[in-house]
Parts: C-alpha cells; sequence; structure tokens
C-alpha cells in the first residue's frame, strides 16, 4: 500500500513539474530537439568509452563513477528539453511504474526494461498535419488523423536510452600494433566509414581522427592505435488513442542512430622519445532510418497497426564501422 501511494505521488509530482515546466502553445522545432539529444549522445558516447578503458584497466567493479555521471546527463538534458518548450521526462527505475500511469501507455510493450533508464519525448504537433487541431501541450497533447472516414487521436513518442544497453552500444578494436613506418603510413590514409544498408558517412582518415602523421612516430618501440565506435538509437513511435483500452497504443516506429568514432591508443613519439597519448578527436554523423521523415508513412502505417494490434518498424538495420573495405565494428538495436 505505501509503494502504491508514493508511486501516485510520484506520478503526480512528475506531471505538474512536466507541465509547468513547458511553454504553453509554443512552435518548437524537432531540429532543435534532435541537436538536445545530439549532444547528449555525445556525452553519452564519452563515458560508454570510459567504461570501456576502466573495465579494460580495472575491471567491472570501478563503474559506479560513470553510473552517476550517465544519471546527471539524463538529468541535465531533460531539464534541457523543458526548457526549450518539450514535454520532456526522465524515466528510470525509481519513476518506470509511474511514468506509465503518467503517459497513459505500456513501456513494456516497447520494450523498455524497468532496470533501465530513458528520457521519453511527447509531442502532439504534426508539422503536416491537416485533418485537425493540435491540442495543447502536455502528456495528453494529440493530433487528428483521418484515414478511412475515421479519425484518429495520435502523438509521437520518442525514446532514447541512458544505459539500456539496446539502445547503446560502444566497441573498440585494434586497428594497428607496429613500428613499421610502412604499416602506420598505411594505417593513417585508411579512411573510417559509418554506414546502414541505405547510407553511407565518411568520417575521416585515421590521420585526421587522430591528428597524427607518420612524422610523429617512432620506430624503435611499437606504437598502437584503436578504433572506437559507439552507436546510440532514437526511436519515434507514433502512438493511437484507443478508448477501449484506455491508454496510448504504439503503432508505428521510425528512428536515427548517431555514430561516433575517434582513435584512441598510444604512439610513440620521435621527438619526445617517449609514448603519448593519441589525442581525443571524436567525429559523428546521424543514420536515418528510410521512413523517418515520412510524415504520412508514420500515420499510415500507425492505423494499419492499430487495426491488426502490431508495431510497424522502419528501422536503420546494423550500424557498421569500416576501416578501408573491412567492417571492423557492427551494432544492432536489438528491441
Amino acid at each position: 500500500m505505501f509503494k502504491k501511494t508514493v508511486s501516485a505521488l510520484l506520478a503526480f509530482v512528475m506531471f505538474t513539474v512536466a507541465n509547468v515546466s513547458t511553454v504553453q502553445g509554443a512552435e518548437v522545432s524537432r531540429e532543435s530537439a534532435e541537436e538536445i539529444l545530439s549532444r547528449y549522445h555525445q556525452e553519452i558516447a564519452e563515458v560508454e568509452q570510459g567504461q570501456i578503458s576502466v573495465v579494460a584497466a580495472h575491471g567491472s567493479n570501478n563503474l559506479e563513477s560513470n553510473g552517476n555521471r550517465i544519471r546527471e546527463i539524463q538529468e541535465n538534458t531533460v531539464a534541457e528539453l523543458k526548457a526549450s518548450g518539450y514535454d520532456a521526462y526522465n524515466v528510470n527505475p525509481e519513476t518506470f511504474e509511474a511514468m506509465q500511469e503518467v503517459l497513459q501507455t505500456n513501456f513494456e510493450d516497447i520494450g523498455l526494461d524497468a532496470s533501465c533508464s530513458y528520457i521519453v519525448i511527447v509531442d502532439g504537433n504534426d508539422a503536416n498535419n491537416a485533418n485537425g487541431e493540435v491540442t495543447p501541450y502536455g502528456a495528453g497533447s494529440s493530433f487528428n488523423y483521418t484515414s478511412g472516414g475515421t479519425t484518429y487521436k495520435m502523438r509521437y513518442f520518442t525514446i532514447t536510452a541512458a544505459d539500456d544497453s539496446g539502445y547503446g552500444k560502444a566497441s573498440t578494436v585494434n586497428l594497428l600494433r607496429s613500428a613499421s613506418k610502412e604499416l602506420i603510413q598505411r594505417c593513417l590514409d585508411m579512411a573510417i566509414i559509418a554506414y546502414i544498408s541505405a547510407f553511407s558517412k565518411t568520417l575521416g582518415t585515421v590521420a585526421s581522427l587522430s591528428g597524427l602523421s607518420v612524422s610523429n612516430f617512432g620506430t624503435s618501440q611499437s606504437s598502437t592505435m584503436d578504433l572506437y565506435g559507439g552507436t546510440n538509437w532514437t526511436r519515434v513511435y507514433t502512438q493511437v488513442w484507443s478508448d477501449y483500452d484506455g491508454a496510448w497504443e504504439s503503432c508505428s516506429s521510425v528512428e536515427y542512430a548517431k555514430a561516433t568514432s575517434h582513435i584512441s591508443g598510444q604512439y610513440y613519439s620521435a621527438s619526445a622519445n617517449s609514448y603519448v597519448g593519441i589525442p581525443y578527436k571524436p567525429v559523428s554523423t546521424t543514420l536515418y532510418s528510410s521512413k523517418y521523415s515520412d510524415y504520412e508513412w508514420r500515420k499510415s502505417q500507425a492505423v494499419n497497426g492499430y487495426m491488426h494490434s502490431v508495431i510497424n518498424y522502419d528501422t536503420t538495420g546494423p550500424v557498421r564501422y569500416r576501416y578501408g573495405s573491412e567492417v571492423k565494428i557492427t551494432h544492432t538495436l536489438n528491441r
């Protein structure tokens, strides 16, 4: 009974704060939200790279400070989204059940894990909507879409994760461990390319990512260069209101992946006659699923999904990091 009372109180407080924090009726661009989430993903990628280094050096028992940092990044991002006029929520193990009540939707239906943390954005504004009025901002905001003579109440439900391994992957793979200037030059000349089935983006050469040339390297000791790849997904569900269930049903989904890469390791410096760490110079790109900007697809497939009790997904597919012609890292969203 105490637990239910606390959950109800938490739901009320979170709902009240969210509605005070949002800008009622304001025009907010979707690009602004993506920019905020892009910075969030960049910070998460840096923490994930730190986690890989910590585990390699000290084992998994030294990750508590990184976990606290991730929670801080999440809270700051939600606050920034709210300050920009978005209806954003911090979903974590403490708020998971309460947020399902506030947002009137089932998180487990879309594979969210009660032991993990997420950022959720609810958006009842549809830039391509010509079939009805938009209701005010807030957890109940929505727009109307008419199909086959029936009008459906819809909203967009954006999810990105703070610590769900299904929504974020990080890997490091060795590219070079050699003192040979010929091999070092060959490595530096290689391009790093992030790609999905329908789109690819060259992130740069190893030389541009590391900021090094072959003249920086000495030949008396081996140098090491590793490729880091970090991928964070954001999914946008189109939800349809069900009068029968008294809840929002997730019925179609599009997504994008933020791919971040850099070169790490140590090189034997010819000028310093000692080992030097490779400078941290991350680069990133965003890879969108093919229907991401097709709002008619989102809505028509949401109707189809609602009628057949399924979720119609448009995914990026695996995100691959290629070193020259060789795939070194593959990440897949498994939710």
